[in-house]
């Protein structure tokens, strides 16, 4: 048998933020929704919170947030919107529809290509190091036979005679572009200075 429900006659509903709503919003409709549903719902926060979410998903769509309950601190998130709190008696309800990324990219949008940039000569170095230490053990004279299948491929493939030039011309290489790409970030944010 489900708990005592929410008076609405017995207590007043407040809305305390925000301290003005506009007639006609989004946000009118959902402060009727929540005051229509809380009379219905048990007085318990945890039931409260999961059936107002569920009310408001099926109105307004997702992602909803919803707290309720008599004492607690509530951090919302920073890209959110239709923020709403009220309170009905003790009970104090927060809930705010957090913002999904729906950029034309998508989570491509949110990706800072510079950076990546800026950071392709340290992985490369970082990938030629480990480069070196398996050529090194896979090339050296004198080395015994390769157990694995995987390593007499790369022997086969990697080995040869002047591997040791190959990969320090590799290294110069990535050596070469990442002081080449410094230079440029360097000058880039000199002329940004100049601009300014």
């Amino acid at each position: 048998m489900p708990g005592p429900t929410v008076d609405s006659k017995e207590l007043a509903f407040k809305v305390i933020q925000p301290s003005e709503i506009e007639a006609g919003t989004q946000l009118e409709q959902i402060v009727a929704a929540v005051q229509d549903e809380l009379p219905r719902l048990p007085e318990d926060g945890q039931v409260l919170a999961q059936a107002l979410r569920r009310r408001l998903t099926a109105d307004f769509g997702t992602v909803w947030h919803v707290v309720a309950g008599t004492d607690f601190v509530i951090e919302a998130a920073e890209d959110r919107r239709n923020f709403l709190m009220v309170s009905i008696g003790k009970l104090r309800v927060v809930c705010f529809q957090h913002e999904q990324f729906m950029g034309s990219g998508g989570l491509l949008s949110m990706i800072d290509w510079n950076k990546i940039l800026q950071s392709i000569p340290y992985f490369l170095m970082i990938v030629l190091c480990f480069l070196y230490m398996t050529l090194t053990n896979l090339c050296q004279e004198g080395r015994g036979e390769v157990k694995l299948q995987i390593g007499k491929r790369l022997q086969a493939y990697m080995c040869s005679d002047d591997w040791e030039n190959n990969l320090g011309m590799l290294g110069a290489c990535v050596l070469g572009s990442s002081f080449c790409m410094r230079k440029v970030r360097l000058m880039r944010d000199a002329q940004n200075k100049k601009a300014r």
